[in-house]
């Protein structure tokens, strides 16, 4: 397989996507990509601008914010599915 199929192939797991056509399928695909993290891995960091929107298609992931004198402290855990950017 290619890398698009493989892309398409997990887009179609998503399934507020299943209703797409296969040409608007492609350019989805077109213009997306995938991401592997691995644990403590970062996504984005406070203050970064983000132009990106993520779907997270397995696992969990935290969000976190720095509040002075009181450290990191956890806002949300994201799960498969939330949408996240």
């Amino acid at each position: 397989m290619n890398p698009q199929q493989d892309l398409i192939e997990e887009l179609h797991t998503i399934p507020w996507l299943l209703d797409l056509t296969p040409h608007q399928m492609q350019k989805l695909a077109g213009i997306s990509s995938l991401k592997l993290l691995e644990q403590d891995d970062i996504l984005f960091t406070e203050g970064e601008r983000e132009d990106s929107l993520y779907i997270l298609l397995d696992g969990r992931i935290e969000l976190e914010m720095y509040v002075p004198t009181l450290g990191h402290m956890l806002l949300s855990t994201s799960e498969a599915l939330d949408v996240l950017g």
